[in-house]
């Protein structure tokens, strides 16, 4: 696979989600717009003026995603190629989910999957969160790939000129280690190890859909008018709890998705249930449960509180007034 070229201006939250947040969306790509609100105060939840800021240059930083960087040479090593993997049918995804759920269509599985790969992927590559980030899958940084063509690009990575490294790492708090093993493990979760062998995060993403150790939740939360804050980090965790993890997600200024995933095994079985009615239900198929909320405004407020509680240091909105929060 080809991971060259002259991209040097590098989202961490991609234009396309961005876009579906902007102020206009009729306009041309290079001239939309958001609006950035700085957070002042968490407790009290005081915010910034709101400023508009083009998506062009927003939530970017230069060659953060470079892995290996000739500074004689136009082009250079990075992931942008294996981004775009997720990012490229995000809007299509996201407007078909929207479009059947207000039609009452309800077969929207894959879209819901899709959705929280290419979301998961946002919280993965985003430098505010590398800490949570490693503990979360830092394992994949340990891994050495075995086919000669892949493996002549990890050395690349492992060995590759960083001159931009020190900087970056100054400007997210973290360490050259740190940086090195979330290289490491981004190029491992999202390349293919060997031909048509899938990368490790589609395997990952597929088996909290399909493993029979989870059951899962899914909200749709939209509105007519009220709007949705999209964060620095791209996501926002909803429970805490050792049986259950759940991530809120912007879908678009006007609807946000909620996933709760449960460990199966943690659930609580009425006593008096049979063990081999207990085992079939252990090793069922259960579908994910899907539930749809539409102008809620404590669901709203609940969501954007999350947000701005848990963002690094700025919210994004596609308007200026009348936030909810």
């Amino acid at each position: 696979m080809i991971l060259s070229n002259a991209t040097r201006k590098q989202h961490f939250l991609s234009q396309a989600e961005q876009r579906l947040n902007s102020i206009d969306r009729s306009l041309p790509t290079d001239r939309q717009r958001i609006y950035e609100l700085k957070v002042l105060d968490r407790g009290e939840i005081q915010l910034s003026p709101p400023e508009s800021l083009r998506i062009e240059n927003n939530l970017s930083m230069l060659d953060l995603f470079s892995f290996d960087v000739d500074k004689k040479q136009p082009l250079r090593q990075n992931f942008e190629a294996l981004f775009r993997r997720y990012e490229d049918d995000m809007r299509a995804h996201t407007e078909g989910l929207l479009s059947k759920l207000a039609k009452g269509d309800s077969a929207v599985s894959n879209e819901v999957m899709n959705l929280y790969a290419a979301k998961l992927l946002n919280f993965a590559r985003n430098p505010y969160s590398v800490p949570k980030i490693l503990d979360t899958f830092g394992l994949f940084a340990n891994f050495t790939p075995t086919h000669p063509a892949i493996q002549k690009l990890f050395i690349d990575v492992l060995n590759g000129r960083r001159k931009h490294q020190k900087h970056l790492c100054k400007q997210f708090g973290i360490t050259n280690t740190q940086y090195e093993q979330w290289l490491r493990m981004l190029f491992n979760m999202l390349i293919e190890l060997a031909p048509g062998f899938p990368p490790l995060f589609d395997q990952v993403v597929q088996a909290v859909f399909t493993s029979k150790e989870f059951t899962i939740s899914v909200l749709v939360s939209t509105y007519d008018e009220a709007k949705c804050l999209l964060s620095d980090r791209g996501f926002s965790t909803n429970i805490a709890s050792d049986r259950a993890y759940g991530f809120d997600f912007n879908l678009c200024d006007r609807a946000f998705i909620r996933y709760i995933v449960l460990d199966r095994r943690s659930m609580n079985v009425p006593s008096w249930m049979p063990q081999e009615s207990i085992d079939r239900f252990m090793s069922s198929d259960l579908p994910v449960q899907l539930y749809r909320a539409h102008n809620d405004l404590n669901l709203l407020r609940s969501f954007n509180v999350n947000v701005i509680s848990q963002c690094h240091s700025r919210v994004f909105c596609a308007t200026d007034k009348d936030l909810v929060f």
